[in-house]
């Protein structure tokens, strides 16, 4: 869990007294009396989640359209069972600390004001013994008799589109657009006079991440597209970078142009004996690159994956 969703959490959970779990990155707790669940999920956002009944049955669909109305903060809501998943406007830090705690407060709120209980997810009855469970699917709210035979609950079809499917073709705009950050970063560092560490640590971290962006998730298939695109672009950038150079130095002996340059490039580079250096150069940028890419698909992961096994959080 990076510093900025750390301290995003705690800010919340001093809000609503919700408790940041560092084990699962989620924040979870209860607020007025309703155990709640709140998470964010690469590529989606933030959302909440809840475990209600009225006389029995899960929430209506009615009576989650008005909420969504009701309450400006929410961007969708929608239930699997007995468990509510509300979807958080907002991105940046403080919109996401108001939001989430809008939502919070102003949900329980809403529950309470038309006579909603907090309920095991697996049984739908209220329990004072339910707890929260960190499973494969996630924080489930289960009671004590249930929590014995429990068996994970899996996404339903419509939040399948949301939290599972990856996007590969958009995944791959979104590397090409973040690698265009990388390349330019790669050329105005040089410039500079800066290490290639900062350089290739940007275009691996925006190539990735503009994959991650635009695809929603991030699969080995992903991760070899976004790696292609930026091996590619890497070349193009110090390919660039140096034709820059070679013109500025010919231009003082003869009117040459950047294509010109460009396409007498190689052989130029070897007769003037910089073959090594701009060999040098493409290496330094694919080792930081590709450690920046490194850092991008960890970071991803740890968002985004929850323990294989069952065990009671509190």
């Amino acid at each position: 869990m990076n510093k900025i969703m750390k301290s995003t959490f705690e800010e919340i959970g001093a809000k609503t007294g919700l408790k940041l779990d560092e084990a699962t990155g989620t924040l979870i707790g209860v607020h007025n009396g309703y155990h709640f669940w709140v998470y964010f999920m690469q590529g989606g956002g933030y959302y909440a989640e809840v475990s209600v009944a009225k006389d029995g049955q899960p929430i209506g669909e009615e009576t989650m359209k008005n909420a969504r109305k009701s309450i400006a903060a929410i961007k969708s809501v929608t239930n699997n069972g007995y468990v509510v998943t509300i979807h958080i406007k907002g991105q940046l830090k403080w919109t996401v600390i108001d939001n989430v705690t809008e939502v919070v407060r102003s949900f329980s709120d809403y529950l309470e004001l038309n006579e909603y209980e907090d309920v095991c997810q697996v049984c739908g009855k209220p329990s004072e013994s339910i707890s929260s469970y960190n499973t494969q699917s996630g924080v489930n709210f289960i009671c004590d008799d249930c929590s014995v035979d429990f068996t994970p609950p899996t996404i339903d079809e419509d939040m399948a589109e949301d939290k599972v499917v990856e996007r590969t073709s958009l995944g791959a705009v979104g590397a090409i657009l973040g690698s265009l950050i990388g390349v330019a970063a790669i050329i105005f560092l040089y410039k500079l006079g800066y290490v290639a560490v900062a350089a290739g640590l940007i275009m691996g971290a925006c190539t990735i991440g503009g994959y991650v962006k635009f695809g929603k998730r991030l699969s080995t298939k992903g991760i070899i597209i976004g790696g292609i695109i930026m091996a590619v672009m890497i070349y193009l950038a110090v390919k660039i970078y140096a034709i820059m150079n070679i013109v500025t130095i010919a231009n003082e002996y003869y009117d040459v142009g950047f294509w010109e340059i460009y396409r007498y490039f190689w052989e130029l580079i070897v007769e003037s004996g910089s073959f090594k250096d701009v060999i040098k150069l493409l290496g330094e940028q694919y080792l930081f690159s590709g450690i920046g890419a490194i850092i991008m698909i960890v970071r991803y992961v740890k968002l985004n994956m929850f323990q294989d096994i069952n065990y009671k959080i509190q």
